[in-house]
């Protein structure tokens, strides 16, 4: 039997070691922690501890959560293969004094084999990790916020289980410019316990490791001026206000642009003379100019108590209107063991419709198949 349990155990591991961006210690305990939480972060690589302004905020630094100002609702799906699920659920609950937020990660397989002595299968078992996280966020100041989170771990491979409570502490440093974060997970160095897998009348215990992760990002906004600039004459009249004369300044004439997606006329009309009725005859240059904001981010992780205890994670994301985005990151861990360029990149994008986001990440890996990551978020 001891050979069964050794083929099971031998499995469990494989299964550990599924590809993942930010899953470069699994031999470590509750390792499933660090697959990271929400498409939009893992299309970035992970480069999320500083911008992490959606429901995923509780995982990636609670102190986010402070900021966030609509209530939101986001669920990740993956399929690592190998009959192997990574899902992610979070809530954001913002209120007056502060924000909450809520999050469910689990990482779940099934049809683990087990087979005898000479190697026939003798069935299958389940594997699932999962963790319940409860978070709180408050600003100090007009620039500072700290956040904490609380979490419940739980493992469990057939019959057997392993549980933990853990804490995160977060800090945010948020300007319209620069951002700055630090999230101190696991700071409790939780004791993971549970029965031994080859006595269970004797209790086992092992320690989830301190991580320590700062980010950066900087937040830089354009315009983007497509078309050709086309005259349209527009006669002021007295006592038109200001929204009546925007609402008549004749762009819709220019084919294949719609203002109603928010796309910006420039140059702007003079409000003061239009509101005044003193316009007279005028000629606006009828172009457009596309907003676009670009989050330059890094991370830098560090493990002090792990075999490859450093982590370091550029991303980079473009937002086309406040409702297109395109992402890419790169995931830069146990480097000793890449031998392509592609190893952990990560790309990704997004779509803003009313208040319905959808997100995707497609994260490549050397040794094992790519994945994909999908989330949808519900922003009210």
């Amino acid at each position: 039997m001891k050979t069964s349990k050794f083929y099971l155990i031998l499995l469990l591991s494989v299964v550990c070691l599924l590809p993942s961006n930010l899953a470069y210690a699994a031999g470590e305990p509750a390792a499933f922690l660090r697959n990271g939480a929400g498409a939009r972060a893992l299309g970035m690589g992970g480069a999320y501890t500083a911008l992490a302004d959606d429901a995923s905020s509780v995982y990636w630094n609670p102190a986010k959560l402070a900021w966030q100002e609509k209530l939101e609702l986001t669920a990740m799906y993956a399929n690592m293969g190998l009959d192997s699920m990574y899902d992610y659920a979070g809530l954001v609950l913002p209120l007056s004094f502060a924000s909450f937020g809520f999050g469910y990660l689990q990482q779940a397989t099934n049809k683990i084999e087990t087979t005898d002595t000479v190697g026939q299968v003798t069935g299958e078992v389940k594997a699932a990790n999962t963790a319940l996280f409860a978070g709180y966020g408050q600003t100090l100041g007009d620039f500072f916020s700290l956040g904490f989170s609380a979490k419940l771990i739980n493992q469990k491979l057939a019959a057997y289980t392993a549980k933990a409570f853990g804490f995160d502490l977060g800090l945010l440093w948020h300007t319209d410019l620069v951002r700055f974060g630090l999230n101190l997970q696991n700071l409790n160095s939780p004791k993971l316990k549970g029965n031994s897998y080859w006595d269970s009348s004797r209790q086992i215990s092992e320690t989830i490791p301190l991580t320590v992760r700062t980010g950066l990002v900087l937040h830089t906004k354009h315009l983007a001026r497509i078309g050709a600039a086309k005259k349209v004459r527009e006669k002021a009249k007295a006592g038109k206000t200001a929204r009546q004369m925007e609402q008549a300044t004749g762009i819709s004439a220019i084919e294949g642009f719609d203002l109603s997606q928010g796309w910006i006329p420039t140059p702007p009309p003079n409000q003061q003379e239009i509101a005044t009725g003193s316009a007279g005859d005028q000629e606006k240059a009828a172009a457009f100019s596309i907003p676009i904001e670009v989050n330059w981010a890094l991370d830098v992780g560090y493990t002090p108590d792990s075999n490859q205890n450093l982590e370091i994670a550029p991303g980079v994301e473009c937002w086309l209107n406040r409702q297109y985005a395109v992402r890419a990151g790169w995931n830069l861990n146990d480097l000793s063991n890449a031998h392509s360029f592609y190893h952990n990149l990560s790309l990704g994008a997004s779509v803003l419709w009313r208040f319905i986001e959808f997100d995707y990440a497609y994260i490549l890996h050397e040794d094992l198949q790519n994945t994909h990551r999908i989330s949808t978020s519900f922003i009210f």
